[in-house]
């Protein structure tokens, strides 16, 4: 009995090292995959009819990114007003909040956005369009800093 607890206690201590040596190797602000920060990366989701300010999130590096493939049940609309939404990066400061730029987006289609220099701090998406009866959706938006 003494043997085999004296076992199952070197097993857990070696156990116990593992967990701690792989703590020490994980990056705590940047990963080296692409230079994007493994700990500013987000999965999202949206869905509005008219407007839809996303969640607030803070980034820790100068740049922020998004893409996603958004859509509609109707499909393109008949005027480019009905073909586009605005999406807009805001830095949020509590009490208000200032834009750092808008970019035009297909409701059916992929897009890609960037915006340079922003600086590390809590952001959020402000997605905005014409109401028209009409409910852009996206099921996965990757939202990124580096």
């Amino acid at each position: 009995m003494a043997t085999f607890l004296k076992e199952r206690k070197a097993a857990l201590g070696a156990i116990v090292a593992f967990v701690l040596a792989l703590g020490v190797m994980v990056p705590t602000s940047k990963a080296l995959a692409g230079d994007i920060s493994l700990y500013n990366w987000f999965g999202s989701n949206f869905s509005f009819d008219t407007t839809l300010r996303g969640e607030t999130r803070w980034f820790d590096l100068d740049n922020i990114g998004c893409e996603f493939t958004a859509y509609t049940d109707s499909g393109t609309g008949m005027s480019d007003e009905l073909d586009f939404f605005n999406i807009s990066l805001n830095r949020d400061y509590g009490v208000f909040s200032t834009g750092c730029g808008t970019y035009s987006a297909p409701r059916n289609g992929y897009s890609h956005f960037d915006w340079y220099n922003v600086g590390s701090g809590e952001y959020f998406f402000y997605f905005s369009k014409a109401f028209d009866g009409q409910t852009v959706k996206c099921d996965a938006m990757g939202i990124f800093s580096w």
